[in-house]
């Protein structure tokens, strides 16, 4: 049962959050983008430039600030590349600042925080190719080895989308991921039909997102197919009639992928896809622990003041510190 913390802070979210942007249609989103957003600045907050040194810096036109502690040793510590989520629509939020401050304080590790853009200006595809960029520069000073890739919703959705990049490219993998409410536009018809049932429990995101970010981000005849389908590794998502002759499908997805932890809720409308996922990630030989949020939100983890979420970020944490 959740806690009082949490349900309280449900209540706000339900009153305050953003579901009522990412329930817009498509004309009403493009309209809201174009003329009434509300952009956040992704200026360092006050407090992470007081707690922490900041050094400020732009890759592909981008903020990608670098975080470390104060009295960082010049000894090797953590490694981490940070990826926000916010459904390629909202810039990160100040909880994401407040996990970042925990990682930093409980491990000591170096931050790179990539700010990619959003729409309307960029699409997935110009998400990825900044966050490419970002992990050039990264590795440009430190061994891919021994750098964490921690993202969630759309920022875990680039994690996995940078990772078939690089393993495309034959290019070294980060040393671990750590991925909260993975998530991908592009769903197989059985599994939103199972979603369906998840959507009136997500105070979040609603079904009809999906639709919509397809429409904004359509797909490109070139494009590979992991970059829409992320979790579904180099094929297609599967279908419910080829649901039992997908063993050697999903050996290829994930084949070589570094140690995987992934966190969900299951009161989000993407925990449906974690099942396949999971599955095919064990496929791969990937190395993976699962973290489920029994009666939780999509990125429980990043939940401030709840037990249950502080634990979850806390196992994020541990992650990182074990390498």
């Amino acid at each position: 049962m959740a806690s009082t913390i949490y349900n309280i802070e449900m209540q706000i979210v339900r009153r305050f959050g953003y579901k009522h942007v990412f329930g817009l249609s498509e004309g009403e989103m493009r309209r809201w983008l174009e003329h009434g957003a509300i952009r956040r600045s992704s200026e360092v907050p006050w407090l992470i430039r007081t707690r922490h040194r900041v050094y400020d810096q732009m890759i592909a036109g981008y903020p990608c600030p670098i975080v470390r502690e104060r009295t960082r040793a010049k000894a090797p510590k953590p490694v981490v590349l940070f990826l926000h989520g916010g459904g390629f629509i909202f810039e990160a939020l100040f909880i994401h600042w407040l996990a970042v401050d925990r990682i930093i304080m409980r491990t000591g590790a170096e931050v790179w925080f990539a700010a990619y853009p959003l729409l309307p200006k960029a699409t997935i595809y110009e998400s990825h190719d900044m966050v490419l960029a970002a992990w050039r520069r990264l590795t440009q000073e430190y061994d891919p080895g021994a750098i964490t890739i921690v993202g969630d919703s759309a920022g875990a959705t680039l994690a996995l989308t940078l990772t078939h990049a690089l393993r495309a490219a034959g290019q070294p993998l980060p040393r671990q991921l750590i991925l909260s409410s993975p998530a991908q536009a592009r769903i197989d018809p059985h599994i939103h039909t199972q979603m369906e049932a998840f959507a009136p429990l997500d105070v979040i995101i609603p079904l009809s997102l999906l639709d919509v970010l397809e429409r904004l981000m359509p797909e490109r005849p070139d494009s590979p197919p992991w970059l829409l389908r992320p979790l579904g590794g180099d094929g297609e998502p599967v279908s419910a009639d080829a649901a039992e002759s997908t063993s050697s499908a999903n050996a290829a997805g994930f084949l070589g992928f570094p140690p995987t932890m992934v966190l969900a809720g299951t009161h989000e409308i993407f925990y449906p896809l974690m099942p396949d996922f999971l599955q095919r990630l064990a496929d791969s030989g990937v190395p993976t622990e699962f973290v489920s949020g029994e009666g939780l939100c999509h990125g429980w983890p990043y939940i401030p003041a709840a037990p249950e979420c502080i634990r979850g970020l806390d196992r994020m944490i541990a992650a990182i510190n074990r390498g």
